[in-house]
């Protein structure tokens, strides 16, 4: 934008104006002033009051920001309904139970989420691997393109229900100090679900060892982390640890880890 200076009338030097009227009412108006002020503005300029049209543009910016600062207050208190309507609706949560023994300690913990988390007004379901058939992924990468696998089985089903979750959560018995083969199988197979929208954004982890030993449980936690660093929205949210539970029912007498997993369900 150009500008003219011309001498003033009073001969107290050169003053600067903006050389398109146009413009400065153009832009007076974008920036929500109103008519009389735009006016006033206008008329200042063929004058050369510099210093009131300063202290008109402040107190202009001055109201603005006041009324951005109301506003914020306003989103606030939006959110904060926004919030407490969600928590009242409830979560979408798929819990999964990837050990191949029925009713095993894993399951059992799993079981003790599902309680905590339906006393809180969730909606959770439970999905166990040891009745379903889960083919190794093939590595092809045609999911990427077409956004389903090639393979007809049920990782199809159970890949869509983990999709649309708000909160995933697997429960594993520890093997040879890693997850079990039929949950890493499944996150495999969970590739379509890379280059697409997911809703999962909170994932539990519950684990059960023999091992008495809360390490021998981080190559599980470990892997799921792995997992988890390939979809950017989501993450860990908490990890129970199972340990010295060995043959089935034996979680029992590890209380606190019943315990934890049912207090992770009512607090997800």
């Amino acid at each position: 934008m150009s500008w003219i200076f011309r001498a003033d009338k009073n001969g107290d030097g050169m003053k600067c104006y903006l050389d398109n009227v146009d413009t400065v009412e153009r832009n007076l108006k974008d920036a929500g002033c109103d008519e009389t002020l735009v006016k006033e503005f206008i008329k200042l300029i063929k004058t050369g009051e510099r210093k009131r049209q300063l202290r008109m543009l402040e107190k202009h910016r001055s109201n603005l920001l006041e009324e951005i600062h109301k506003n914020e207050k306003k989103i606030e208190c939006l959110d904060y309904l926004v919030c407490q309507m969600e928590k009242k609706m409830g979560k979408k949560i798929v819990v999964l139970s990837t050990s191949p023994r029925m009713g095993g300690n894993s399951e059992m913990m799993a079981d003790a989420f599902i309680r905590g988390a339906a006393e809180a007004g969730h909606e959770a379901e439970k999905i166990h691997l040891y009745d379903k058939k889960i083919e190794f992924c093939k590595g092809c990468l045609a999911c990427q393109h077409t956004g389903a696998c090639v393979i007809r089985d049920d990782a199809a089903v159970i890949v869509e229900q983990m999709r649309q979750a708000d909160v995933l959560v697997f429960a594993t018995p520890i093997y040879f100090y890693e997850m079990s083969g039929q949950m890493k199988t499944l996150l495999d197979r969970t590739n379509p679900l890379f280059p697409g929208e997911y809703a999962f954004r909170d994932i539990y982890l519950l684990a059960a060892s023999a091992d008495e030993e809360a390490s021998s449980m981080d190559g599980a936690v470990k892997g799921l982390e792995g997992w988890i660093s390939c979809f950017e929205q989501a993450h860990l949210s908490g990890v129970i640890r199972g340990a010295g539970a060995d043959k089935k029912g034996e979680i029992e007498n590890v209380p606190e880890a019943l315990n934890a997993a049912y207090e992770f369900g009512r607090n997800v």
